[in-house]
C-alpha cells in the first residue's frame, strides 16, 4: 500500500462552513472536497485521523468524512500518545506537501440542523445523548434528551472495549431506535458516534452546531433546566 505522510486537517478555521458564524460547521462539497485534495486524499485513499494528544478532535474528522461520503476512514486510537507509547516513530520536520488528490465529495445525512433537531424531539424512535459534562448537562439541555459524557465511553485514552460500549448504549437506547448526538459545539458528540459506530448502530446522526446555537440566548429552542 502506498504510504502517504501526514497532513493537518484544520477544520477550526479552513475545512468549515466560512458563511456562518457558528463554529467549525461542516463545509459544502465544494470546499470539503478542494481541501482534502490539497492533502493529498483521493477517492480510493484509506485516512487515518489522529489527535496529539488522545481522542477527542479526530472523531469530529472521521464524522466529517463519512458525512462527505469517504468511508474508507479510521481513527488512531489513542491518538499520538498511544503512538508514541507503543515506540513507533514520529516525523519532527514539517511534511511536504502532497501531490494534489482526486477526492470526490458526496455529501449525506451524518449531520442534521437545528430544525431537524426539533422535529425529532419527541419521535420515540430517536434517542438524543449528549456529550456534555454532567454538570453541563444537568444545568440545561434538550427536552427527552439523555446525558452520556463522552469521557465515559473512554479509558485510558482510547475507546472501552467494545463489550463495555454495547452495555452502555443498550442502557440508554433501545434496539432499533435511531440516534442523534449532540455536545457543546458538534466535536465530542462524534466521539459516541464513533462508538455507536463500532456498535454497529447504523441509523446515527450528529448535531452539526449542538449547544452552542441550541443554548445560544434568543435561539427560541426549548431547553430543560436552568443556565444559572
Amino acid at each position: 500500500m502506498p504510504y502517504s505522510r501526514g497532513a493537518f486537517f484544520d477544520y477550526d478555521s479552513e475545512i468549515k462552513d466560512q458563511q456562518t458564524h457558528l463554529p467549525r460547521m461542516l463545509p459544502g462539497e465544494d470546499l470539503f472536497a478542494e481541501s482534502v485534495r490539497k492533502l493529498g486524499v483521493n477517492q480510493d485513499s484509506l485516512v487515518v485521523v489522529y489527535d496529539s494528544n488522545a481522542m477527542f478532535s479526530s472523531c469530529r474528522a472521521w464524522w466529517m468524512f463519512r458525512a462527505m461520503g469517504h468511508q474508507r476512514v479510521a481513527v488512531l486510537d489513542g491518538g499520538l500518545l498511544a503512538w508514541q507509547a507503543a515506540g513507533y516513530e514520529l516525523s519532527e520536520e514539517p511534511d511536504d506537501l502532497p501531490a494534489p488528490g482526486n477526492f470526490v465529495a458526496m455529501k449525506n445525512e451524518c449531520f442534521v440542523n437545528a430544525d431537524d433537531v426539533h422535529k425529532r424531539l419527541h419521535d420515540s424512535a430517536t434517542t438524543i445523548l449528549d456529550a456534555r459534562s454532567k454538570d453541563r448537562f444537568d444545568a440545561a439541555c434538550m427536552p427527552g434528551a439523555k446525558n452520556l459524557p463522552y469521557v465515559e465511553l473512554l479509558e485510558e485514552g482510547k475507546m472501552k472495549p467494545l463489550d463495555e460500549l454495547q452495555d452502555i448504549f443498550s442502557t440508554l437506547v433501545d434496539p432499533g431506535q435511531n440516534l442523534l448526538c449532540s455536545c457543546g459545539s458538534g466535536v465530542t458528540a462524534c466521539i459516541i458516534a464513533l462508538a455507536a459506530d463500532l456498535c454497529g448502530r447504523e441509523e446515527v446522526v450528529v448535531y452539526d452546531a449542538s449547544w452552542t446555537e441550541w443554548g445560544a440566548e434568543g435561539s427560541g429552542f426549548p431547553i430543560v433546566g436552568s443556565a444559572d
